[in-house]
């Protein structure tokens, strides 16, 4: 029997993974041949399959060599979108794979093997057909990633004279390639800032983040002046259109009437300046409660 194998070490973007194997078996014809005589030469050919996980080698080598798994952009990515709908779930369960699979742009079926890949290395804990949670030490690599998100935002508006509606993608691009020592850096120019131009916490170096408690203008008093803490929703469109009406974080702003049935809620921002607000674009505008 002939054996002919190829294989890959790598995926087409140069990123490692598990390695899956197919093989085809195909016989030779064999001219002339008769009934009941021995067919021809057997040819089996195996073929890797290589599925892009985010990770710097295959979990078969990892574990023999003892390596721990290196922190890719996908990784990071997978890791932050976790813990960002850890941090706003009320109850704190597992996150669905559905939830996480949307947050990251990908199907359920890729998100659910990287997230085998995460909790072979300890950054995650799966449960299957329930969601998955990070482990203390994936919560602190997703805090440190955010934190160079936010920095680079801050100053990105704060230095680099960018408005706060457009830095979110460049953001998104910088986190996983700049070093710690840059961002520590960063830090020091800013005045070692608490929150990023959209409101959101900046967590300390060693990943520690204080708690807050937000409301947002559904739920925030009747009558009474509130200020705007933080923005919930990134989209450079919706921070252009909350920056028109007076609604960026540290304006006061005082909710005046909400109608459920009209699905609306009716403000009063700046002075005799009114505005209205869609129920769902006011679930986004978050206040700090005391």
């Amino acid at each position: 029997m002939f054996h002919l194998q190829a294989s890959d070490s790598s995926s087409p973007n140069g990123a490692r993974g598990f390695i899956v194997t197919t093989s085809t078996t195909i016989f030779a014809p064999t001219c002339g041949r008769k009934r009941g005589a021995a067919r021809g030469p057997r040819f089996t050919f195996r073929r890797r399959a290589m599925q892009n996980t985010g990770l710097r080698r295959p979990a078969e080598t990892r574990r023999a060599r003892g390596v721990p798994m290196l922190p890719s952009a996908t990784v990071e990515n997978y890791l932050k979108a976790l813990y960002q709908a850890e941090t706003t779930a009320d109850d704190r369960r597992l996150v669905p794979m559905g939830q996480l699979a949307a947050a990251v742009g990908v199907a359920p079926g890729t998100a659910t093997t990287m997230v085998k890949a995460l909790a072979e290395s300890g950054l995650v804990a799966y449960e299957p057909y329930a969601g998955v949670r990070l482990t203390p030490s994936g919560a602190k690599l997703a805090a440190l990633v955010l934190r160079r998100h936010r920095l680079i935002e801050q100053f990105l508006v704060e230095i680099m004279g960018m408005s706060w509606t457009d830095v979110h993608d460049d953001a998104e691009q910088l986190e996983h390639v700049v070093s710690d020592r840059l961002i520590d850096r960063m830090d020091a120019m800013l005045g070692h800032p608490s929150v990023d131009p959209h409101g959101d916490p900046i967590p300390a170096p060693d990943g520690a983040m204080e708690s807050h408690r937000y409301h947002s203008l559904l739920k925030c008093p009747v009558g009474q002046p509130v200020t705007v803490t933080r923005i919930a929703d990134q989209d450079a469109e919706f921070l252009k259109f909350l920056e028109t009406q007076g609604l960026k974080p540290g304006q006061s702003v005082e909710v005046e009437a909400r109608d459920p049935v009209a699905d609306r809620v009716c403000l009063r921002t700046g002075v005799e300046r009114r505005v209205i607000l869609g129920t769902q674009a006011a679930a986004k505008v978050l206040i700090e409660v005391a």
